[in-house]
């Protein structure tokens, strides 16, 4: 496999590990349960090919990924913002709030950083190459 830029992928690849370590803290604070593993399992599953799409460095899907990271903060804000109201769940919406401006940060950082974008210039024939 090709790579463009060793440097951009490791720190693709290192965003890859964030968003597997994410969803390990949310089952964590969530409590683990029978009824959710299967959803956890299921998010464990999706990060896990979002570190080999950021590991392989095919053109595009850093925006991608990028897009899927901020329309899931979008998408927990408000609830994210409302729990912020009750002493029970201050502190669980503090992290979640704290993970979302991680992300956004992150989704920024993979669609404008030169060496990740270099990493992120590989053709599906690129991969065959060594």
């Amino acid at each position: 496999m090709k790579t463009n830029n060793s440097s951009g992928r490791a720190f693709a690849v290192m965003v890859g590990v964030w968003l597997i370590i994410k969803v390990v803290i949310n089952m964590l604070i969530n409590g683990l349960s029978i009824g959710d593993l299967p959803g956890d399992i299921g998010q464990l599953i999706i990060a896990g090919a979002e570190v080999v799409l950021l590991y392989l460095g095919l053109k595009y899907t850093n925006y991608v990924i990028a897009a899927i990271m901020a329309l899931t903060v979008v998408i927990h804000v408000p609830g994210n913002i409302s729990m912020m109201f009750s002493v029970d769940t201050l502190l669980q919406a503090v992290i979640y709030l704290a993970e979302g401006a991680a992300d956004i940060i992150l989704a920024v950082v993979i669609c404008i950083t030169p060496s990740i974008k270099e990493h992120f210039t590989n053709t599906p024939a690129d991969l065959s190459e060594k």
